[in-house]
């Protein structure tokens, strides 16, 4: 079972990088690499390396014959979607200077969140406050769980593509360095490939070099830091309300993942998205039910109760994990883009905020 579980967790680590690289490409400018043979290539840049560059091309030809790795000695300049011209060494630092920015900028926007009068209001009891002094806590708690869920975004996107970056950096590594052959082994020897004694034969039944087996805490954190570990305690409730019993060692994982400061975080996510989901649907359940009905697709009875995770649930069944632009828009019409963008959230994370928030409700 163990075995089972690293499985899943790298077969899951490659699909989750495939989409942090996906959802990278949109924040990244568009360039045009000129090459020494004089042909120019339109393109994102998504990682640079010591000797080469990668990229995703925007025409499917040009990607056809390119690729997406292309050796820096081969690159004459890069042109910036404004017409600046650099040398590889120079848009590196451009783009050092811009993420930078980036980071400055994302510190700097919760100080406006910093006002004394919504401190005072957070404290004050709501039924005690003027119309006034309500709407304008309103307007603030909104804009402070927008500021909120764009800076856990902005952290999980850097998290994933700080992964990406080290995984480009060690295929980087494997292409460059040449991997020393095995001695060969001669009737149970070990025998030296240039040079010195002998090695003690092995162990019948041993490997001669055997491979560490990542401990728990080792997989506990690679499942928390590639996002998959709702998914997998979401599975293992399942199985266990199916009859299946755990090993000691599998329990001591599953717990670790539980009470996982970073699994706490996660957590959090879904209770913001959550709050933004379920008070955009209840004001459209109130306000506009047949607009809800038609064009969310949704069955409800107005005279009854909102029911959130029935809401969820058909819409998820409606529009699956990912939301195209269309249906994403549709959403947008009569929610909102906070309520469609936190739906989206929720669809795209679906078995774990079930776990998380909707085997709660």
């Amino acid at each position: 079972m163990k075995r089972l579980f690293i499985l899943m967790a790298l077969a899951l680590l490659i699909l989750i990088q495939g989409c942090a690289s996906t959802n990278q490409l949109k924040k990244e400018e568009r360039v045009k690499l000129v090459l020494h043979n004089g042909d120019t290539i339109k393109c994102y840049v998504t990682h640079i390396g010591r000797q080469q560059l990668f990229f995703k091309a925007l025409n499917s030809q040009i990607a056809y014959r390119y690729g997406d790795i292309m050796s820096i000695g081969d690159i004459k300049a890069i042109l910036l979607s404004n017409g600046s011209e650099l040398s590889v060494a120079e848009f590196i630092n451009y783009r050092k200077t811009l993420k930078q920015a980036r980071q400055e900028e994302a510190k700097l926007a919760p100080s406006e969140l910093h006002d004394p009068q919504y401190k005072k209001l957070k404290n004050k009891d709501i039924g005690k406050m003027n119309d006034k002094e309500f709407r304008y806590f309103l307007v603030m708690k909104e804009r402070e769980d927008m500021l909120r869920l764009r800076k856990m975004d902005e952290e999980r996107e850097a998290r994933r593509q700080a992964e990406l970056e080290a995984l480009h950096e060690k295929l980087d590594e494997m292409k460059t360095t040449k991997a020393t052959p095995p001695p060969p082994v001669v009737a149970g020897v070990i025998k030296p490939v240039s040079g010195g004694a002998s090695q003690p034969p092995a162990a019948i039944g041993q490997p001669i070099s055997p491979i560490r087996i990542a401990d728990d805490s080792e997989i506990a954190q690679l499942l928390l830091d590639t996002g998959v570990a709702g998914a997998l305690l979401n599975r293992a409730e399942e199985m266990q309300q199916q009859g299946a019993v755990f090993s000691p060692q599998q329990a001591q994982l599953l717990d670790k993942l539980k009470i996982s400061p970073e699994w706490d975080r996660r957590k959090e996510e879904f209770q913001l998205w959550t709050h933004r989901a379920e008070q955009a649907l209840k004001q459209a359940f109130l306000n506009q039910p047949d607009e809800l009905k038609t064009k969310c697709n949704l069955s409800f009875d107005p005279n009854q109760p909102m029911d959130l995770k029935a809401m969820v649930q058909q819409i998820y069944n409606s529009y699956g994990a990912k939301l195209d632009s269309g249906s994403y828009q549709i959403l947008g019409d009569v929610l909102g883009e906070m309520g469609a963008t936190a739906l989206k959230n929720i669809l795209l994370n679906y078995p774990e905020w079930q776990f998380v928030v909707g085997s709660k409700l």
